[in-house]
């Protein structure tokens, strides 16, 4: 009885595995539109973390808890060029920014002090989908 439940589940698995893998063949990806709070100090970036592979837009509300000013600036992604310009924040401001994402891995600094604050530890990573090793690709 044991084998039949496990192999029912792992052949339910394959297909639904199967049928994914079609919607993202065909281009199909719906679209999600998360969001997250982010506050930056002195010398740290909260963490972000990963997103699903549905979602396309992140709105971020960032939120600068420190004494001295802070930006917040995607410097790498699955694009060569920076997925949004600096957004900088005065002590205690907060500013909201909606960013459009493809599956992939993200860093962010901030580049205050011409990279001392970046140098300092103001850096995190987050991540949109699931990387499949074999093939190299984000999904």
């Amino acid at each position: 009885m044991r084998k039949r439940v496990i192999a029912s589940i792992g052949v339910a698995g394959l297909m639904a595995a199967g049928l994914g893998g079609v919607a993202l063949a065909t281009g199909a990806r719906q679209s999600a539109t998360a969001t997250k709070a982010v506050t930056l100090s002195e010398f740290k970036i909260s963490k972000i973390g990963s997103f699903s592979s549905s979602t396309t837009s992140v709105t971020f509300t960032l939120k600068n808890g420190g004494k001295f000013p802070h930006d917040f600036v995607v410097v790498s992604g699955p694009t060569k060029s920076p997925a949004a310009a600096a957004v900088q924040l005065s002590p205690g401001k907060s500013k909201t920014v909606t960013m459009s994402l493809k599956p992939g891995a993200y860093l962010v600094v901030c580049k205050v002090g011409k990279g001392y604050h970046y140098s300092q530890g103001m850096v995190t990573t987050f991540t949109v989908g699931t990387f499949n090793p074999s093939t190299g690709t984000w999904s």
